[in-house]
């Protein structure tokens, strides 16, 4: 699901990293916030792809929702198993990301929720995950049981970029993400003086579980 406004150019790089990714299917949702251009025209490239096993979908929203909106809104409108949030302004630079998620959840079934590390654009710099030595996840997938990664978040590894994170989105839905109480709008936040925000919530509710 990508969350989008304006940026027709980083959004065809998202785009183009997902269709070359190796595994299918693939099903895009692609939510425009109301950009001053429409975005159609991307989505228009995508569905032209000889690919049955790629699909798009493209919703343009009239009038701006703001980013936790548009957020929730391109995620509750996934209709697969797993779910990976990407942002406009984003893009994978591992063709096989997706596929060894996917494998490792299918796998294991307590593994629920698949990350990566990220890096700030034209620097080797990670983004955010600063892993602890033990975990000698440089090269590799390493499995973490929940209760560690519940405390490893918001501390040693900090939060992940959306993009590197997939989860099991059959169990995820019916446990409320992206919806209140685990998701606050404008309307319960701004009279708190705090900004809107779903606070990363899903981790936890996955983890609890796996």
């Amino acid at each position: 699901s990508i969350p989008a406004y304006n940026k027709p150019e980083y959004t065809r790089k998202t785009l183009r990293s997902i269709v070359e990714q190796t595994y299918r299917p693939i099903e895009i949702v692609l939510s425009d916030d109301g950009s001053p251009n429409s975005l159609a025209s991307l989505a228009e490239e995508i569905s032209k792809i000889d690919d049955e096993a790629l699909t798009i979908r493209f919703y343009r929203h009239e009038k701006n929702l703001g980013p936790l909106k548009n957020i929730t809104f391109s995620a509750l409108e996934a209709k697969g198993k797993y779910l990976m949030l990407m942002p406009h302004d984003d893009w994978l630079v591992d063709d096989l990301f997706i596929a060894e998620t996917v494998q490792l959840m299918e796998e294991d079934g307590d593994c629920n929720l698949c990350c990566a590390n990220s890096l700030l654009e034209n620097t080797d710099e990670p983004m955010n995950i600063h892993l602890p030595s033990y975990l000698h996840a440089d090269n590799d997938w390493v499995l973490v049981n929940g209760d560690e990664y519940i405390n490893l978040l918001g501390g040693d590894i900090e939060y992940q970029a959306y993009s590197a994170i997939i989860c099991n989105w059959e169990k995820l839905n019916p446990m409320g993400a992206y919806k209140y109480p685990f998701c606050l709008d404008e309307e319960i936040t701004a009279p708190l003086g705090i900004m809107p925000d779903e606070g990363f919530v899903f981790q936890l509710l996955l983890s609890s579980i796996g």
